[in-house]
């Protein structure tokens, strides 16, 4: 009798990994990794690949860890029935007159399965791969517990508890990863609700774990903002453009690549985002600002003198502010562009192993010590509540202990 599966395997591109011999060059993590098998379809061999998250890894040697992983989930589930088709599925719905009733007799596996594949076309390529990556650990556990035989209708709350502290324990998740995962399966049963499996869901009061205080991004210090400063303005100084402008206007990176000359406007030095305005990004239309009504980005006086000195003038209206080279062009490049070059630039060359994007959190921090108030900086930062602009800051408190101290009186002074 054949095997359900066989052959699976690493691969970057057209390339199967055999190991670490095979990571010899940067650009490697430039091509997609996926997991690749071949699965037994009705007599024939037919291959099937998984991402499961991978490729969002921007080290080789990260990568090639959390593939392993998920070659070893995949593995895993494979050889205790997990099957990647879906048309039995769908043949079991055509035949039902009750299609409710038979996705509450699936096994849970299946029918988280089917409701992730009646989920996943009302979500963000990006969160789709979160999910498969998450489900894909969800499944095993339910198999290491001896559960996957257990219907969707049997699956209850209690058994979801068991499965997310099997989880927390086994992967070290912490409470805020805890917390996403509690979210992607919410949504997940989201798809049984719509379709009438349940009435409530069984796991909508699933409690969440008390999660730490949001840390801010560690910020560079006086003398790593040198380096980094010296370093980008002789390797890339347009890149160093780009670095410059999320710590004065503290635009998001997504929205700051997003951004077409059209947007920049010299006479009121600010950014002007209209409501609704989209860029087509790598085939795929995205909103250019999270916020749903017109958006106005102050430019200060040093980022108006760097986007003064591209000579933003002389090209078209259309064309995207940083593109390819982070210089301006035609085309919308994605924003791990950046990612990248920070990577090799100042956490490679430079051994500063800090992230790029706490240089918004630094801007905030300095505009709070220079008066700035935290309505100017919310509105700036294109932030909801003032909480959120509050826990990017890591000198907020420190702050307004100077203020209370130089704005208090003496206890007899008038």
């Amino acid at each position: 009798m054949l095997p359900n599966f066989k052959d699976i395997e690493i691969y970057f591109g057209c390339r199967r990994v055999a190991g670490k011999s095979d990571f010899h060059q940067p650009k490697d993590i430039r091509k997609k990794w996926f997991i690749r098998y071949n699965f037994l379809v009705e007599g024939e061999y037919q291959r099937f690949k998984v991402k499961g998250g991978i490729n969002k890894f921007h080290s080789v040697e990260t990568r090639f860890q959390e593939a392993k992983l998920l070659k070893d989930s995949m593995e895993f589930l494979l050889t205790n029935g997990y099957t990647p088709i879906g048309n039995v599925i769908q043949s079991l719905e055509m035949a039902s007159s009750d299609p409710a009733e038979i996705v509450r007799q699936m096994p849970i596996i299946e029918g988280l399965k089917w409701a992730f594949e009646k989920h996943s076309p009302h979500i963000a390529p990006k969160t789709r791969t979160d999910y498969n990556g998450i489900l894909l650990n969800v499944y095993k556990a339910i198999t290491e517990l001896n559960y996957s035989k257990l219907t969707v209708d049997g699956f209850k709350k209690a058994h979801l508890r068991v499965v997310m502290d099997h989880l927390k324990e086994k992967n070290n998740l912490s409470n805020n990863r805890y917390n996403a995962y509690i979210e992607y399966i919410k949504g997940v049963y989201k798809s049984f609700m719509q379709f009438d499996v349940f009435d409530v869901s069984p796991i909508a009061t699933f409690e969440r774990l008390k999660e730490l205080e949001a840390k801010s991004f560690e910020t560079l210090t006086s003398d790593e903002r040198l380096q980094v400063y010296v370093h980008l303005a002789k390797v890339h100084p347009d890149f160093l453009i780009y670095f410059l402008l999320i710590y004065h206007t503290a635009l998001r990176p997504k929205e700051l690549v997003s951004l077409q000359i059209s947007n920049y406007h010299e006479d009121s030095a600010s950014f002007v985002i209209e409501a609704g305005e989209t860029v087509n990004l790598l085939g795929e239309t995205h909103s250019k600002t999270k916020t749903q009504k017109r958006r106005y980005v102050a430019i200060p006086p040093e980022a108006m003198e760097l986007l003064q000195s591209m000579n933003l003038k002389q090209f078209p209206n259309d064309y995207f502010i940083f593109s390819t080279g982070f210089k301006p062009g035609s085309l919308n490049i994605d924003r791990k562009r950046a990612t990248e070059i920070w990577h090799r630039e100042v956490i490679t060359k430079l051994k500063i192993n800090k992230k790029m994007y706490g240089v918004k959190h630094l801007g905030i921090d300095d505009k709070l010590e220079n008066d700035t108030s935290i309505d100017a900086i919310q509105s700036q930062a294109g932030h909801t509540t003032k909480e959120m602009t509050k826990r990017y800051s890591k000198k907020l408190k420190e702050v307004y202990q100077k203020e209370i101290n130089k704005k208090s009186k003496g206890f007899l002074e008038e």
